[in-house]
């Protein structure tokens, strides 16, 4: 099984997908992530990354998200879900607490976290990635 990891940190922050990637890892999961432009490639490369980045995330078995406050790239996030979700990929997206965000409370797969009190986004983490073992057609933010 795979997942794919979308995220949207500060660099001082990605030490938790790091672990994110360790647990799911521990249940099997091989991992993939998005891939950027934050380099300066040319735009005609634009369109090759967004291609190869839908094409993995359509291929996963789970999809995690992970929007925070201070996340520059929050967009992008949700984007990629929106993609997993439309592709029947099972998602989560985590979105810290505080974080601006317009999104409706309601969605399924959304969870709300709180960085001072991860116990409760980490349980609902655990469940969904439980399911999604048992399922045969199957994204953390912080």
């Amino acid at each position: 099984m795979k997942a794919f990891v979308s995220y949207s940190i500060n660099d001082s922050e990605l030490y938790a997908i790091t672990l994110l990637a360790e647990k799911l890892r521990e249940r099997g999961f091989g991992i993939s992530s998005h891939y950027s432009n934050e380099f300066g490639e040319p735009d005609s490369n634009v369109a090759v990354i967004k291609k190869i980045t839908i094409k993995q995330i359509i291929s996963s078995s789970l999809f995690i998200g992970v929007v925070t406050t201070l996340g520059k790239n929050n967009d992008f996030v949700f984007e990629e879900w929106e993609i997993a979700k439309a592709n029947q990929v099972p998602a989560l997206l985590l979105v810290e607490d505080t974080a601006k965000f317009l999104i409706s409370g309601s969605e399924e797969g959304l969870i709300i976290f709180d960085r001072n009190e991860p116990d409760a986004a980490i349980r609902e983490i655990n469940k969904h990635i439980s399911d999604s073992r048992k399922s045969t057609t199957f994204a953390y933010s912080n």
